[in-house]
């Protein structure tokens, strides 16, 4: 896809239906890649490393959505006056492309899953999947939440927050930079102290997981007031370390209490469940901020708190807490039974 867009922009053929193609196509691979991403790692490191392992992963991922993104800005700067800088950036991403695919084809299991029965088809493969999903009601607690969290959050920062820079704080587009730039650190501070760590104990994780997601209802309420840069800054690089932090140690649980023959079936519910309503957010969220960008923040911290005071008095939340002092995930049997 990309070494055709690639080809298509410098020579000149470029038309706008064809970057809505690209866009879709290049959507419909990325369901694919996202979940494969997050079931290939329990099959390449060990099971005390996998935390580390996720954390290594989703780090560079977030390094190199800087790397990437200022790169191609050289690229596109230097022949600003033609098409071969897009076509040429749209090039180099194509053979980044076709090194992963050799390096994933050169890597090898470190175990090979014996003995599980496969669906015969698509369909059957998602229905065990929402059944063994279903069917745990730690798991199903926490992408219930997660959904419920996303739909409610991410919008509201997706949207807010470039007009929270354009309208209130000084140099908008240098202050969005700054935001964005705040959020990514915090991120990768949050991986690096899931990465050295081990998965807590029930009684910390209880605080961590509701500590995070209240300060995610409390920061984006706070934002709705805000007009000082650095403040706005600070709130967002603590939040985005709790982000950080809380996404690998609820992936790594996750991996951990799935067995292997389901692990990208879930891995593919997870990534739905926190990216299937984004769509749905953004736009909610644009009408709302049409109406008050301090009604947009207010209204959706509020409903992230409400559903963070729903969550703690939930017996699916009992239920995950025991599921951390018995991670191991059970056998094929026990899953279908």
């Amino acid at each position: 896809l990309t070494a055709a867009m690639a080809a298509v922009v410098l020579a000149g053929a470029a038309q706008m239906w064809m970057l809505y193609a690209f866009a879709l196509g290049f959507g419909v691979v990325a369901g694919f890649a996202v979940p494969a991403e997050n079931s290939i790692v329990p099959t390449l490191v060990r099971r005390d490393d996998l935390q580390a392992g996720n954390a290594v992963i989703m780090g560079v991922t977030q390094f190199m959505g800087f790397a990437g993104p200022t790169l191609a800005g050289a690229v596109i700067a230097g022949f600003s006056s033609t098409t071969t800088g897009p076509g040429l950036a749209f090039a180099i991403d194509a053979v980044t492309f076709l090194v992963s695919a050799t390096t994933f084809f050169l890597m090898r299991p470190a175990s090979v899953v014996e003995g599980t029965d496969q669906p015969t088809g698509l369909g059957a493969s998602i229905r065990d999947g929402v059944r063994r999903l279903w069917g745990d009601p730690a798991m199903r607690f926490v992408l219930c939440v997660l959904a419920t969290v996303n739909l409610f959050a991410v919008g509201p920062l997706m949207v807010g927050i470039p007009l929270l820079a354009h309208d209130r704080l000084p140099s908008g587009a240098m202050a969005f930079g700054v935001l964005m730039a705040a959020f990514a650190i915090g991120n990768l501070a949050g991986y690096g102290a899931a990465g050295g760590t081990r998965l807590p104990g029930a009684r910390t994780m209880r605080a961590i997981v509701i500590g995070v997601l209240a300060a995610y209802g409390v920061v984006i309420a706070a934002l709705g007031t805000i007009t000082n840069l650095a403040l706005a800054a600070v709130l967002l690089a603590a939040l985005g370390a709790g982000n950080g932090y809380l996404g690998i140690t609820l992936l790594t649980w996750m991996q951990t209490r799935t067995e292997p023959s389901m692990l990208g079936r879930i891995m593919s519910l997870a990534t739905f469940a926190s990216l299937g309503l984004v769509s749905v957010s953004q736009a909610a969220s644009g009408a709302i901020s049409r109406w008050s960008l301090d009604g947009l923040f207010l209204l959706s911290g509020a409903l992230v708190l409400a559903t963070v005071a729903w969550a703690a008095t939930q017996q699916g939340f009992r239920a995950f807490l025991t599921s951390i002092t018995e991670p191991t995930h059970p056998t094929d049997k026990e899953a279908v039974a």
